[in-house]
């Protein structure tokens, strides 16, 4: 009889002590974190290895169905390998199978955008400047086909800060994003199911039920804002306060489908919040067009964010530039990376011999 960890009957306890048995290499285990598709181990390889922090990621749904919970995380692994490499996207290093449950490993980030937008420290360039990054990080996925990641929300942009020991660098513009969680990705091109984060689902995906690459770009639209206001919905009420659970004593309507139906219907109305920086308001509500139609190439839009940037800092928009030019400059080849191609069919064929 072979040992499943997921559907064995173990308690949540003895499921991160099989988890440490079997990745023990990586370090102990110093916390999790459960997202819509999967749960993340954190592991804590001590202060003298770099990178420090390995995160193990593994299926959670749907329970009880094996089979389709595999193909579902096999899935979003596929969409995910072909997007390496490229400096602003997340991407798996190994893969590997768990008390056949497969699990993908990541290297560790320094929290999500979420995290870093109501920081006080978070200043207006490094905002500008995470906001191109990511312009570059959706370009190259779409090249790598994913037409429309469809799930894209802080929660899913991590952050990376390039160490404070190094000197000489300038922090405004060394705060990286890292694209993340494709499991939505393709899904409404794919299969028709449309869905996503609802405050930052178009009004597409709300009245017509599709999505399409122009989706994400409103999405990013909606990040535009909420990053330059420190966290405020275009609705006009911060994010965090109901969303995803709303702080004691506030209203749940916006947690209701029928909510956002409503708001799409009546043309997706946008507050009137002049940012700190002229400019980036045309921006996000260019990005926010009810008619997908005309909204800007994600190219117009990186270009008149580092337009923006250089009217505010000029030094900074000159780095920004340099970084995501060498950001681009990788092949759009080949994994280049023969370990990770085969740890995948490996995956492949393991989870094929459980069905």
């Amino acid at each position: 009889m072979t040992l499943n960890l997921l559907d064995g009957g173990f308690s949540e306890e003895e499921i991160l002590g099989l988890v440490q048995i079997s990745l023990g290499k990586h370090g102990r285990i110093a916390g999790r974190s459960d997202g819509m598709c999967g749960s993340v181990y954190f592991f804590d390889q001590g202060e003298d290895v770099h990178p420090r922090w390995v995160a193990a990621k593994i299926p959670i749904s749907p329970k009880g169905d094996r089979t389709e919970r595999n193909k579902r995380f096999l899935r979003e692994i596929e969409i995910q390998h072909r997007t390496f490499y490229h400096r602003f996207v997340s991407y798996p290093f190994d893969y590997q199978m768990v008390f056949d449950t497969p699990v993908a490993l990541y290297r560790a980030s320094d929290g999500d955008l979420s995290r870093w937008i109501p920081r006080a420290d978070f200043s207006i360039a490094s905002r500008l400047a995470v906001l191109a990054y990511l312009c570059s990080a959706l370009i190259h996925c779409r090249a790598r086909g994913v037409e429309c990641h469809q799930d894209l929300k802080p929660q899913n942009i991590l952050m990376r800060a390039a160490p404070s020991s190094v000197a000489d660098l300038a922090d405004d513009v060394f705060e990286f994003p890292l694209l993340a969680d494709f499991g939505l990705a393709n899904l409404g091109i794919d299969t028709g199911n449309a869905e996503g984060a609802r405050p930052y689902m178009a009004p597409e995906q709300w009245i017509d039920k599709v999505s399409r690459s122009e989706s994400d770009t409103f999405a990013f639209g909606v990040i535009i804002f909420e990053v330059m206001t420190a966290g405020r919905h275009p609705c006009g009420e911060l994010t965090r306060d109901w969303w995803p659970v709303p702080v004691e004593g506030r209203s749940k309507k916006w947690l209701r489908p029928e909510t956002w139906v409503k708001r799409a219907n009546a043309g997706n109305p946008v507050v009137s919040a002049p940012f700190l920086v002229d400019g980036v308001e045309a921006i996000a509500r260019a990005c926010m067009a009810t008619d997908p139609d005309v909204r800007p190439s994600l190219t117009t839009v990186q270009s008149e964010l580092i337009n923006v940037l250089r009217g505010h800092d000029p030094d900074a928009a000159v780095q920004v530039s340099f970084q995501i030019a060498h950001a681009d400059s990788r092949p759009h080849g080949s994994s280049e990376w023969p370990y990770r191609d085969d740890q995948l069919v490996f995956l492949q064929k393991s989870i094929v011999g459980l069905e």
